[in-house]
């Protein structure tokens, strides 16, 4: 991986709020709180500081300091959103803000991660769409192909097939009308979206393109909140202080 980052381009999008005190009313879990300063330095020591050539892009919503914000992470292009529809609105307009064409890799990933091990160490395949690992349990992967939703890194060239599965997935009509595993609980909200990315990439580039940088299953909400008995990856965890 340090090869391949010191000679290549990397286009870094962040979505979600950078900055949240408490739940907000379409949220069912009260310990989901962030704060994305309290995070930027491990981006930095984990991230950051090993991609020689990089151009951040970032979807939120205001905070108390959005202007910090931007100071802080020097945005090539970012939306700063007023209204509040939700994460599907949020990854939606994060993906299309970059020009994949200018770049050779994505790193797709939330404001709320704390890292554990630097880019250079992840177990990532620079060929494939690299996801993290299962999520839960290897049922739900063998059978939905469902895993973690907390970062993807992948070749730019997949980006623009990695939007038009996204853009299937988030499509709030279809899902009044599909009965799919894990959506219809929560009727027309598709609370954990993003763990069905890979169900849907699957078919536009082929399972062989998808690399499961971990093979187990672990919890992407693991160490943290209601999720905090439950083990988390080696790489990253959510941070909810």
């Amino acid at each position: 991986m340090k090869n391949i980052l010191n000679d290549s381009k990397i286009a870094v999008i962040y979505h979600g709020d950078y900055y949240r005190s408490g739940p907000s009313p379409r949220m069912f879990n009260k310990h989901k709180t962030s704060n994305f300063f309290k995070c930027l330095d491990n981006h930095k020591n984990n991230i950051l500081n090993f991609c020689q050539t990089y151009d951040i892009f970032f979807h939120t919503y205001t905070g108390p300091e959005d202007h910090k914000l931007v100071e802080c992470l020097s945005p090539t292009r970012y939306i700063i959103q007023s209204h509040h529809p939700g994460r599907v609105n949020t990854f939606k307009l994060a993906n299309m803000l970059p020009s994949s064409d200018m770049y050779d890799y994505i790193l797709n990933l939330r404001f709320d991660l704390m890292f554990c091990k630097p880019i250079v160490s992840w177990p990532a395949d620079h060929c494939k769409f690299n996801t993290l690992h299962p999520e839960g349990n290897m049922e739900d992967w063998l059978t939905e192909h469902k895993t973690s939703d907390l970062l993807y890194f992948y070749p730019a060239m997949l980006h623009k097939n990695f939007i038009q599965c996204t853009n299937e997935l988030f499509d709030l009509e279809n899902l009044k009308r599909k009965k799919i595993r894990g959506y219809n609980r929560y009727r027309t909200r598709p609370i954990g979206w993003m763990h069905w990315a890979v169900k849907h990439l699957i078919p536009i580039i082929g399972k062989e393109m998808i690399h499961l940088m971990y093979p187990t299953p672990y919890f992407s909400g693991g160490g943290s909140g209601k999720q905090k008995d439950k083990p988390h990856n080696p790489i990253v965890y959510i941070n909810r202080d």
